[in-house]
């Protein structure tokens, strides 16, 4: 087996970030917009907010994308990457690269 690469922690770490902005976004943007589009009932008395099973549904998810993001950006690659790198070498010839 050989080492992982830095290049797939990226790739594992990249669309999760993306990904926690994103959806963090639209759960501020729907949230603020939400509450703030609440009107009186008429009485004089204000309406009252309460998040909603979808809504909770995706700030689970949003906690899930940060776990996730995290896992991947602490977790080390073993032997930093190196043992990849060293495992591609120039055939005697210098014409391609080999497998080792």
């Amino acid at each position: 087996k050989r080492a992982d690469t830095n290049f797939q922690k990226i790739l594992g770490t990249l669309p999760d970030m993306l990904g926690i902005f994103t959806l963090g976004g639209a759960l501020v943007s729907f949230s603020a917009r939400c509450t703030s589009a609440m009107v009186d009932d008429g009485h004089g008395h204000g309406t009252g907010y309460a998040p909603g099973p979808g809504f909770i549904a995706y700030c689970c998810c949003w906690v899930a994308a940060v776990v996730r993001c995290s896992m991947h950006a602490i977790m080390p690659v073993p032997g930093a990457g190196v043992s990849c790198a060293r495992a591609l070498e120039w055939s005697s010839s210098g014409e391609a690269l080999v497998m080792q």
